[in-house]
């Protein structure tokens, strides 16, 4: 798919009619589209979103606020989005309107196939499915993507993130719907064979099994919305943060507040590291380092008794009193009528020793042989090591905590009130987010817990109804559903796991293309995204450096998807080629990575559509994308307020001033202006 034209009626801050015609040749690909902040940006990009499949960027601020204010207070009651693009040689129209007094007209979008002499026909099947077909609703969100898409990708080694959006590249949207079918459909087999069987003990398991599965999904859901929340407002002290690394005075400060966090985090983690160690070593040697302890004293309290006792009775001492007590010696000789003998066996007594003596001596002589036999001494040692390291930890976490204290002090305290109020709503986002995170971890146990005995006590389910003949029938169901299943699992597995490989290679062609540094990109098995040096060691990414690595994902998951356009896959969509909206691209970009990035812009895909503002698109950004540039345009504001003091905004594009802010205007709104 080609984007031929956008046209904007009264949409959003978009006043009146508006039309944008996009560069869409092989030699001129770029429409650059200039634009301030505040002017329209995001609501251009959204355009093109709602008109497809009537949403909207996750951040996009009153989504249902679609008509323009002024146009509404003149009396019009109608907004439209027309959007011409091509496909496979065809040109199409897809419209949407919404109406003021008919919001619901909006869930409508008429798709019409235009001919060569401008005849317009409606397409038959449905629009949505058309458009989804055209252009899979699944992978429209890394086409078509507002300015931090790319760098969220990457930041923080947001793994859940690129490994879904590898899945939405495959087009695994199907096959992950089916894996959530066929569990349905084994469930219901596992219960229709417990109803057949009729057995009393399954009716309590059944009731559990239920109870987790309601549980588990509202678990999963509150993983994802906590996952949410976190990126969001990681994203948003990213802002912050930048900005307070752009003020020169705390600059120094800054970067050495983010490396204190690190630090501390690291020192967290070795500490309970060591405290784990210590744990094992107590269970694995803890009784044998203990007990030899006290097997010196043992065994020479022992022996200091064995040799007062040395001229011990060899008789035990319950035989004797036995013998006394019933009169008669073993041997058959009656002892009373013996009064010698008597005296002799009553002397006895105070030698002999009881038998639960004699047998805890020899348990005790034995085990102090085989404690003496253990060698302690290197394990305490590394019982000591660890214990050392472990202070350590913990008095590198005081330092830290202390100097972080003192530097998040003094950024507060700094003499511009600006920087002070960033600095504090920095602080406060950050214990959010660490909230926010001890929460999920919370939650993940839970789900980890309930997951686990769902599993139990389907297992002990599936026990019961083995046991049953009238049950055997829904079991074989059940069992065929599951092979199912788990066969589309492995397969989008194994798709995902090659994709991954893919696009890795991709992204190292264009960073090693661009990048300054000598260092290698991995996307590891677990789909998170590091940067490694010569040596493998993971290496931190400054701001830049992740704006870039994420444009090159970008880059890289639109060529994937441009070669698997024509994929004949049992399982999977086939890919697609799309235009690539970036709004931004250049912001946290120096010099020579901007230059890098103006050079593999055009590469990126068949069609790139770059929004900037006028320090993104300085004049040698634009020398480098002119040969590539079709279209270029720029967004005004036009207020009907006179300027007053207020200064003037001049655009200086190919020899050509525009006001980009004009006053004294007949409307209140943004207007597009061809360069």
């Amino acid at each position: 798919m080609l984007l031929e034209k956008i046209t904007i009626v009264d949409w959003r801050c978009f006043f009146g009619e508006q039309q944008i015609d996009f560069a869409s040749t092989k030699e001129k690909n770029v429409t650059l589209i200039h634009a301030e902040n505040g002017v329209g940006k995001t609501s251009l990009l959204n355009a093109l979103l709602w008109c497809f499949y009537k949403k909207t960027t996750p951040r996009f601020e009153k989504p249902d606020d679609i008509l323009n204010h002024q146009a509404l207070r003149e009396g019009r009651k109608k907004a439209l989005i027309a959007v011409e693009f091509s496909h496979e040689d065809i040109l199409y129209e897809a419209r949407r309107i919404f109406r003021y007094d008919y919001p619901s007209t909006a869930e409508k979008v008429i798709v019409t196939k235009i001919s060569i002499d401008g005849e317009q026909k409606t397409v038959r099947s449905d629009p949505n499915y058309f458009l989804n077909s055209v252009l899979p609703i699944d992978m429209a969100g890394h086409f078509l993507f507002d300015g931090e898409h790319a760098e969220a990708l990457t930041v923080k080694s947001n793994s859940s993130s690129v490994s879904n959006a590898i899945k939405d590249i495959l087009g695994s949207t199907f096959v992950m719907q089916s894996i959530d079918a066929l569990e349905s459909i084994e469930t219901n087999y596992r219960r229709r064979a417990t109803s057949a069987n009729a057995l009393k003990k399954s009716v309590e398991i059944e009731k559990n099994i239920l109870k987790y599965e309601k549980y588990i999904p509202t678990k999963k859901l509150s993983m994802e919305e906590l996952n949410s929340e976190i990126e969001v407002l990681e994203l948003e002290r990213g802002k912050l943060e930048r900005q307070l690394s752009s003020v020169a005075a705390i600059k120094q400060s800054q970067a050495l507040k983010l490396s204190t966090e690190k630090t501390i985090q690291n020192e967290k983690r070795y500490e309970k590291r060591a405290k784990a160690d210590q744990q094992l070593w107590l269970s694995k040697n803890g009784i044998y380092a203990l007990a030899k302890e006290f097997s010196a004293s043992a065994k020479s309290i022992i022996s200091d008794h064995n040799n007062k006792n040395s001229k011990k009775s060899s008789f035990n001492k319950e035989i004797i009193l036995k013998i006394l007590d019933i009169g008669e010696c073993v041997c058959g000789t009656t002892i009373n009528d013996k009064l010698e003998l008597e005296r002799h066996l009553r002397s006895q007594l105070e030698t002999a020793e009881t038998l639960e003596l004699q047998k805890r001596i020899i348990k005790i002589t034995s085990l102090i042989s085989r404690l003496e036999n253990v060698n302690v001494k290197d394990k305490f040692a590394e019982f000591d090591t660890s214990k050392q390291a472990q202070v350590e930890h913990f008095e590198a976490i005081k330092n830290a905590e202390i100097s972080y204290t003192e530097i998040t002090e003094a950024l507060e305290a700094h003499d511009l009130g600006m920087i002070s109020d960033l600095q504090s709503k920095s602080t406060k986002i950050h214990k959010e987010i660490s909230a926010k995170q001890q929460l999920k971890g919370e939650v993940a146990l839970q789900l980890t817990a309930a997951e686990k005995k769902l599993r139990a006590y389907n297992s002990n389910l599936d026990e019961i109804n083995r046991g049953a003949s009238d049950g055997k029938r829904y079991l074989k169901y059940q069992f065929l559903t599951k092979k199912v299943k788990e066969n589309l699992i492995k397969k989008l597995k194994e798709e995902t796991e090659s994709a991954r490989l893919v696009i890795n290679k991709f992204v190292k062609e264009i960073i090693e293309k661009t990048a300054r540094k000598d260092f290698k990109v991995i996307i590891d098995k677990s789909f998170s995204v590091k940067l490694t040096d010569q040596y493998g060691t993971d290496m931190a990414k400054s701001e830049g450096e992740n704006q870039l690595l994420g444009l090159a994902f970008t880059g890289a998951l639109a060529k994937f998807a441009k070669i698997r356009k024509n994929a004949q896959n049992k399982i999977l969509l086939p890919g697609t080629e799309a235009p690539l909206v970036l709004d931004a691209p250049f912001g946290k970009l120096d010099r020579i990575y901007k230059h890098a990035t103006a050079e593999f812009l055009p590469q990126m895909a068949s069609q790139i559509i770059v929004m900037v503002n006028k320090e993104q698109g300085s004049p040698e950004v634009l020398e480098l994308l002119k040969d590539k540039v079709g279209y270029q345009y720029a967004l005004v504001r036009h207020n009907q307020s006179p300027q007053n003091e207020k200064a003037s905004e001049v655009l200086n594009v190919n020899d050509k001033k525009i006001d980009i802010t004009c006053y004294d205007s007949f409307f209140d709104g943004t207007g597009i202006e061809l360069i």
